[in-house]
């Protein structure tokens, strides 16, 4: 090389001068292949450690597939200890549940142990009590009814007997009276002991007519705090404005209150009503709501309506709100609830104002209601039209077809005294629950059988109608025959009187239909 050119390289750590051209080749080319050489012995082990780490690597991942495994095994035993420790958890809610159960059966029992020797103690009122009292007006007779029922109810807590708690006199509030509220508050408080252990228990709570002053709803509404009937009803009682709110409030704490009952007691404003629907609304179990004459004078009886009705739309299974001066105005609210409703089965309005307009809506909504059992509108401002709009919507009697799309399930109360609705007032079972496709049945064959007896069958047939169809019509008319046949015998119309045979029926059909000889040649060819 002509020129002498320096370098560095570095081989194994090593740094390594290059010389220049003049010096000793030989020498220079020795170190090179020594540096060669340390270089391929480098390399060489290099290439070991990379084999080394291949195989630890290997054998890592092996060691790890293992650990997969043994954290596969270890979640399934996890998952096992999870599922005991739950079914250890349940059994010890189960043990739990029954300990409370038999704490509140001892509870029961030592209340029912300590009543064997009560007895109702209470003195009667003193005689400037009767005194007082207005024997013209039976108000004697009222007293003495009072404290017969009182007395009545107040045993049958204290000694656990199952039943109604009722209390039925229109009497006004006295002190002396107090002491027997007293001990019949008593009794309802430890009644709950008797309603946790028996459910038997769980009935029904009135009070009619007596006057409920602030100290007896003090006493009252102690003792229900934790005592739940299903049925709470107020009704007719003297000088009740204003005391709505102790019978909201109780129904608002019982879990277990199904029906709610106001008879004759006014809810004088809208508050108390839009109350009682959040509490419909909300309420757990109630099902059946009452409201008996109890628009107040400053409420309007148609928002009230509307407000109850949407607070119970596919809640409530019974709404009765008769006597509330109810006015619709040509409104189309009803029919549109009605329409769509799917579980609403009582629906009584009777003593209200509605009429022909409202019945025509509603008649055109029970065309697609199919759940609603029994609807009461007696006492409304209808005329024959309205009720035989109704009528109409229960048996169309037009057509077969007409009658097949009448409404099988609802039974009207219409009235009594009209003669032209006798045919429909029980066609759906009344208050008995029908199967609605043998009600279905029913009409049809009293439709065929109405055409029989005047032979007017056939008229009623297409003239193009395929003689193929014959064998088809005369087997419905013979299955329709059997409407009130069934195993469930309590689920089916009873036979009407005015049925007449199939075979009649058949017969006038062969008889005048001229195409009735080409069955037989349909059949054999």
């Amino acid at each position: 090389m002509s020129s002498s050119i320096k370098k560095l390289r570095v081989v194994g750590g090593d740094s390594v001068a290059a010389a220049d051209d003049n010096n000793n080749i030989g020498g220079g080319g020795a170190s090179v292949s020594e540096e060669l050489k340390d270089i391929k012995s480098t390399m060489s082990e290099m290439m070991h450690m990379m084999k080394d780490m291949h195989n630890e690597m290997k054998d890592m991942r092996k060691d790890m597939n293992g650990m997969k495994k043994d954290i596969s095994k270890l979640t399934k035993k996890c998952d096992g200890m999870e599922k005991s420790t739950e079914d250890i958890d349940k059994k010890f809610d189960d043990v739990e549940e029954t300990l409370d159960d038999m704490r509140k059966r001892q509870k029961y029992i030592k209340v029912l142990l300590k009543n064997q020797k009560w007895e109702y103690s209470v003195d009667r009122p003193s005689d400037e009590y009767w005194y007082s009292l207005d024997e013209e007006e039976d108000e004697d007779d009222v007293a003495e009814s009072f404290l017969a029922d009182i007395q009545n109810s107040t045993e049958k807590m204290r000694y656990g007997s199952d039943g109604d708690i009722q209390i039925r006199a229109r009497l006004l509030y006295n002190e002396e009276l107090l002491p027997h509220w007293e001990e019949f508050s008593n009794a309802i408080e430890q009644y709950q002991y008797h309603q946790k252990c028996s459910h038997r228990g769980r009935k029904t709570f009135s009070l009619y007519g007596v006057e409920l002053s602030d100290p007896i709803l003090d006493l009252l509404s102690r003792a229900l705090q934790s005592t739940y009937f299903e049925q709470f009803a107020l009704g007719f009682n003297l000088n009740f404005g204003g005391k709505v709110k102790f019978a909201l409030d109780y129904v608002d704490n019982n879990v277990n209150c199904k029906r709610f009952s106001l008879y004759d007691n006014p809810m004088n404003n809208i508050e108390d009503i839009k109350r009682l629907c959040e509490i419909v609304r909300e309420h757990p179990s109630i099902k059946e709501l009452i409201l008996h004459g109890c628009k107040g004078e400053d409420v309007n009886g148609y928002e009230m309506f509307k407000m109850i009705m949407t607070s119970g739309r596919n809640k409530l299974k019974m709404i009765m709100l008769d006597d509330n001066s109810i006015s619709t105005g040509g409104d189309s609210f009803i029919s549109d609830f009605l329409s769509n409703n799917k579980k609403l089965k009582i629906l009584s309005i009777t003593d209200n104002q509605f009429d022909d307009n409202d019945a025509v809506a509603i008649a055109s909504a029970l065309k697609h209601n199919t759940t609603l059992s029994v609807l009461n509108l007696t006492n409304n401002n209808l005329t024959s039209a309205g009720w035989k709009a109704l009528s109409k919507a229960l048996f169309d009697k037009t057509s077969l077809y007409s009658a097949a799309d009448s409404n099988h399930t609802c039974s009207i109360d219409f009235p009594s005294d009209n003669a032209a609705f006798a045919d429909v007032l029980e066609i759906n079972g009344g208050t008995d629950w029908l199967e609605p496709i043998l009600v279905r049945q029913k009409k049809i064959y009293s439709i065929l059988s109405a055409r029989n007896r005047s032979l007017s069958n056939i008229d009623h047939f297409d003239d193009d109608m395929p003689v193929e169809l014959l064998p088809n019509i005369l087997t419905t008319i013979e299955r329709y025959a059997k409407y009130h046949e069934t195993n469930e015998e309590d689920d089916a119309p009873l036979q009407d009187s005015q049925d007449v045979k199939p075979l009649s029926i058949v017969f006038e059909i062969l008889q005048r239909w001229d195409k009735s000889l080409a069955v037989f040649e349909a059949l054999s060819s």
